[in-house]
Order: structure tokens, then sequence, then C-alpha cells
């Protein structure tokens, strides 16, 4: 069994059992973070008139000429899309992190909000869509509750001495 196979049943073995259900909480929150985050591209995707943007396309065209022709709008859907898209499947990946209790699921979720909140603030000075607003705000909730000291303890490497608030360990 690998180092971190054996991190990952130890943390499993030794949190209460009534941190179970919040460090799984939170995986249930990253799936559904990640299924608001397609609803969010395809939403976004679907205010966009694609009738009229590719009107002009001809088959014999190249990818660069296609994407001149687009609008501006247009290119921002499409890019929103796929950075939510791709982002998506890190929360995905995170959930599933926090339903098995592995360490990196809570790692993996920090970057993921990172990510998700970074792509929000860019589209918020871009273009004001109002689809970003509710992201970005769970995305600030979940950072919240990820730092927080039972998510955190739910995690500790168990070699370390205990976290206890406000004591720091060199």
């Amino acid at each position: 069994m690998r180092q971190k196979d054996i991190e990952t049943t130890e943390i499993a073995s030794q949190a209460a059992p009534e941190l179970h259900w919040r460090i799984r909480a939170v995986g249930l929150l990253l799936f559904g973070q990640a299924a608001a985050l397609v609803f969010a591209a395809l939403y976004n995707g679907s205010l966009v008139n694609w009738a009229a943007e590719t009107e002009n396309f001809t088959t014999n065209m190249t990818l660069m000429d296609a994407l001149g022709l687009l609008s501006s709008r247009a290119i921002d859907a499409i890019s929103l899309a796929g950075l939510f898209l791709a982002t998506a499947v890190l929360c995905f990946l995170a959930g599933l992190g926090f339903l098995i209790l592995w360490r990196g699921g809570r790692i993996l979720a920090i970057a993921a909000q990172g990510i998700v909140l970074g792509v929000c603030l860019y589209f918020y000075f871009r273009q004001s869509t109002s689809v970003i607003y509710p992201i970005m705000v769970y995305s600030v909730i979940l950072v919240l509750y990820l730092n927080s000291f039972t998510v955190q303890a739910a995690f500790h490497n168990r070699s370390q001495p205990p976290l206890i608030p406000g004591e720091h360990h060199s």
C-alpha cells in the first residue's frame, strides 16, 4: 500500500463520525458547484444567436478564419464555457476526494475555487453577465468552509501534533 493511501485510511479511521458527514457534505457541495458551472456555461452559450454568428461560415474555412468572424460575445461565451467546464471537472474530482476522504481533495477544491473566482472576475470586468454572480457567492462561501477548522482538522497530518486554534507549529 502506498504512503498516501495509508494516510487516507488513517484520516478515515481516526475522524469522528460527526466529522464524516460534514466532510462528505463539502463533497456534495462541490458536486453541486460542478453542476452549476455546467449549467452556467450552457445558459451563457444559449444567450448567443449562433445561427446569425455562423451564417457567413463556409465549408473550407480554417478555425482561425471562423473565429475571426465571430462577435466578441460569441468568443466570450466559448471561452467561458471552456473554462467553466474544465473547472467543473476539477470540482467533480475534488468532490470525489471529499467523499473518500482523500487528502488531495481539499487542495484540489481550493485550487478549483481560485480558478472559478479568477474566471468570474475576468468576466465581471470584461462583460457583466448575471450568471457569474451566484457562482462567485457560492465560491466565496466554499472557500470559507474549506478553510474552516473542521475541514482542516479532518485532513490534518496525523504525524504532527494536533491542531489547536491559535497555536502555531513550526
